[in-house]
């Protein structure tokens, strides 16, 4: 056991303990006055724990063996009550810290130490839509709603305890579990979005779990596990440069439909159907025999099958978003962007925009309107109207676009103006 008084010896740069950081990440040197890198055993330094009355962070790496974790876990127990902890951005308290870490505890103990590193990165993946939601995130004039939300998303225990979390606090999440049973993993960055690398047996797989959350929660066949890097940048398409890299990996290999539904038979994330779980292609496919002449009377099926045999999921936001458009192309409602408008709205009355909440609006056949505001936090989806819209709700205060159902009621304004002169 290190005792705090050889701990300050051994450190005579540190001026006043603030920060250790468990790891094999070095400190830099501007740091070293007030910040300790500890890689060996923390439960050799839990009289530091004990005695470090400045002790006001902890800093983990994300990549942790099962061992060193447990010691982690014992050395944040014995430091004092406000201690924060970070896997280098993101921050949480002691209480997120051990609910995030039961957890990931409980999902170690489901993956079979024998499984290979492909059938465990399967696990994982699909685990991820059960485990977090992605935190919407619109960028308005370079600002994002909340910034300090968003930054402690990325942090591995507050995005599990919240089940909240962006695209490199999710890819953090499963790179930490990952590691703790055995598999080595890469963050692969392109600037504006994290995605990962994991290395097998057969060589490099490239997944992306933040794009596949709406599939994996709504218990769909993943569509971003296991494809080239070339196919990934094809789904980029034109504008996007989510997945571009500098230097794209190495001996990546492709997971083809066949053998991935073999992988996850062989977890048991299905029977022997072969099939994934979702409810979704059911219901879809009952619409187009119930109404197959009437896409108005699907598009209304559809919503309200949401609210019923779904309405358990519609606490996540920015999965129904993704799997909406999913579900109006299998009831052959092949909408385009201009007959299909979503957007992050808030209440009027929710001042510090804290809540949002999500307008869905849905041009049909004959230029019907169908227009559905869902509430993340009561489960529900419910029919507005323009004049509903105007009177309770409002976009972010960031956002200089002005709100389209102002448009639309101006829009109706004058039609009607111009009906009264014209018979006049």
């Amino acid at each position: 056991m290190v005792t705090y008084e050889e701990f300050l010896k051994e450190n005579s740069e540190i001026k006043e303990l603030k920060y250790i950081k468990f790891g094999k990440s070095k400190v830099s040197s501007y740091e070293k006055s007030y910040k300790v890198a500890i890689e060996g055993n923390p439960k050799e330094y839990l009289d530091i724990a004990d005695k470090a009355t400045s002790l006001q962070g902890i800093d983990i790496d994300v990549v942790q063996t099962k061992e060193s974790m447990e010691g982690i876990r014992e050395f944040v127990k014995h430091c004092r009550e406000d201690v924060k902890i970070s896997n280098s951005i993101g921050k949480c308290n002691k209480e997120e810290f051990f609910l995030g870490e039961e957890i990931i505890e409980s999902v170690v103990k489901e993956i079979n130490p024998e499984w290979t590193a492909k059938q465990k990165l399967a696990y994982v993946h699909y685990k991820m839509g059960e485990l977090v939601s992605y935190l919407p995130d619109y960028n308005f004039n370079n600002v994002v709603p909340y910034p300090d939300a968003i930054m402690d998303s990325r942090n591995i225990w507050k995005g599990l305890a919240t089940k909240q979390a962006v695209c490199n606090g999710i890819t953090a999440i499963q790179r930490n579990i990952l590691s703790r049973v055995g598999v080595e993993t890469q963050d692969l960055s392109s600037g504006t979005h994290s995605f990962m690398l994991t290395r097998t047996e057969d060589g490099n797989v490239i997944t992306d779990a933040t794009w596949d959350l709406a599939y994996t929660y709504y218990g769909i066949r993943p569509q971003h596990f296991g494809l080239s890097y070339e196919n990934f940048r094809q789904k980029d398409g034109n504008v996007s440069r989510a997945h571009k890299l500098e230097n794209p990996p190495e001996n990546v290999i492709t997971i083809e439909d066949e053998e991935l539904r073999n992988i996850y038979q062989s977890i048991g994330s299905f029977g022997p159907d072969r099939k994934f779980n979702s409810k979704l292609p059911l219901i879809t496919g009952n619409l187009n025999t119930q109404y197959p002449a009437n896409l108005n009377d699907r598009i209304t099926g559809l919503m309200e099958a949401f609210n019923t045999e779904h309405k358990d999921k519609l606490s996540h936001l920015e999965e129904f978003k993704t799997i909406l458009v999913t579900a109006l192309s299998l009831i052959h409602a092949n909408i385009d962007n201009e007959h299909l408008f979503q957007q992050c709205i808030y209440s009027k009355e929710d001042s510090n925009f804290t809540n949002p909440k999500l307008i869905t609006k849905i041009i049909g056949e004959n230029q019907e309107n169908f227009m559905y505001i869902l509430d993340p936090k009561s489960k529900s989806l419910e029919q507005t109207s323009l004049e509903e819209l105007r009177d309770k709700y409002n976009y972010h205060k960031n956002n200089t676009l002005e709100p389209f159902w102002n448009k639309e009621i101006d829009k109706e304004t004058s039609e009607i103006s111009r009906n009264d002169v014209t018979k006049e």
